[in-house]
């Protein structure tokens, strides 16, 4: 029986950070910022957080089992001090300005219009496969599908691209630096 998604809060923020630890260990944009497995397990846990933590006030934290989804609302925003102090104290020196040359492309390609942001979503390894994303994904959507707002979310890998897909999000821009993977912006338009 597959786990039920639903909203959790901030008490359930280690539950969910190491969900997303385990289910990014081997995520393209994650292992930009730290190569070193050790260093990742060291550091990504404060990335996740200080990019997506503010989804547990807004009570857009979901979780099912060992996946978790954490979607930011229209007009909330990852927590731009704490990222940028984070990185410039976590990630190799040479690496710091093509980084944040990337995340300023991710910013730049947001939606004009109101939308929710999903910044961090994955399955942990032994569960990827069995449906647990998708219904993860599908029951957050429905939330915000009542609120008739489009969603943008930046696929860090193209292994999550179809899946995506099939929830009509569509690629609009393919966006990279000189040395980092692809990363592909895509949106779910608003819901009528």
């Amino acid at each position: 029986m597959q786990p039920k998604p639903t909203v959790v809060g901030r008490e359930q923020e280690g539950a969910v950070l190491a969900a997303l630890v385990a289910a990014l260990a081997g995520d393209p944009f994650a292992r930009f910022l730290y190569p070193d497995a050790a260093q990742y397990h060291e550091h990504f846990p404060a990335f996740a957080s200080a990019f997506a933590g503010r989804s547990f006030e807004s009570q857009a934290a979901w979780m099912a089992g060992a996946a978790a989804a954490l979607w930011l609302p229209p007009g909330e925003w990852p927590a731009e001090i704490p990222i940028v102090s984070l990185i410039a104290s976590t990630v190799a020196a040479p690496r710091q300005a093509e980084v944040f040359e990337l995340i300023d492309l991710i910013v730049s390609a947001h939606p004009r219009a109101p939308h929710w942001y999903l910044p961090l979503v994955g399955v942990a390894p032994e569960l990827q496969g069995r449906g647990i994303g998708s219904s993860l994904i599908g029951a957050s959507l429905a939330a915000i599908d009542e609120q008739r707002t489009a969603a943008y979310f930046v696929a860090t890998s193209r292994l999550v691209v179809p899946l995506f897909e099939k929830f009509e999000f569509g690629v609009e821009r393919t966006l990279r630096t000189e040395t980092s993977p692809e990363v592909y912006a895509m949106v779910r338009p608003a819901r009528k």
